[in-house]
């Protein structure tokens, strides 16, 4: 009696976990982050910043500006609010943590009017 040759599937060679794997954290990073967001608009529109206390993978700007310019006027990360909307030639963006808006009478994150100094 003959024995039928067993089919035994080949091991999956480290390249391809690697590649895998590797391709999971970029999806992971790109999904979960302001990362493509905010490096596009480094690269593309003139006047785009990240705020010095945020970084490219935390800040996320709320609101563009509705005109020509590709900046944004309102942002966010986990610690503080930002705003380019009302701020003076000597000075970026302004910032409040989030922290210290509690303290705010009807504080709006999108009406730097209403931000406590």
């Amino acid at each position: 009696m003959r024995t039928r040759p067993s089919r035994r599937t080949p091991p999956v060679s480290r390249g391809v976990l690697f590649s895998i794997g590797a391709s999971v954290l970029v999806s992971w990073i790109c999904l979960e982050t302001h990362l493509l967001q905010n490096s596009w608009g480094l690269l593309t529109k003139n006047g785009y910043t990240i705020p010095k206390e945020s970084s490219i993978f935390a800040f996320h700007a709320t609101t563009m500006n509705p005109g020509n310019g590709d900046w944004w006027l309102y942002g966010e990360d986990s610690n503080y609010y930002y705003s380019q909307a009302a701020t003076g030639k000597n000075t970026a963006y302004v910032a409040i943590a989030k922290s210290k808006t509690a303290d705010c009478m009807d504080f709006d994150p999108k009406n730097v009017q209403t931000w406590c100094p």
